[in-house]
């Protein structure tokens, strides 16, 4: 059977997804990537950082798609950002941009 995923709401994507259907998943990263992409770099402040965290969290998203639950995709998706990025500070993996003083 052939969807036509862009009509698709972000449930029903993942509900193919946990289905195995990539091409549902990949709809949804089509679909977020540019809003995640922008709360990962108010976090980072670095493109590239937030490039190869981008891809990071989306691999990871993908590996846990099965736990998703009939809850907002992009609350699902964006806690399990949130969650990775504080791991990924809290291990050194990411260096913190330095945060000048501000002259008072």
């Amino acid at each position: 059977m052939r969807f036509c995923y862009s009509q698709l709401d972000d449930h029903e994507l993942m509900r193919l997804s946990q289905h195995d259907d990539d091409m549902a998943f990949g709809e949804l990263f089509e679909r977020y990537k540019a809003s995640i992409y922008s709360d990962i770099y108010m976090r980072v402040k670095n493109h590239e950082k937030a490039e190869d965290l981008l891809q990071e969290v989306f691999r990871r998203a993908y590996e846990r798609r099965h736990t998703f639950k009939p809850v907002s995709f992009i609350s699902w998706y964006l806690s399990l950002t949130s969650c990775f990025i504080c791991s990924t500070f809290s291990s050194g993996n990411l260096l913190l941009p330095k945060i000048g003083r501000a002259h008072v």
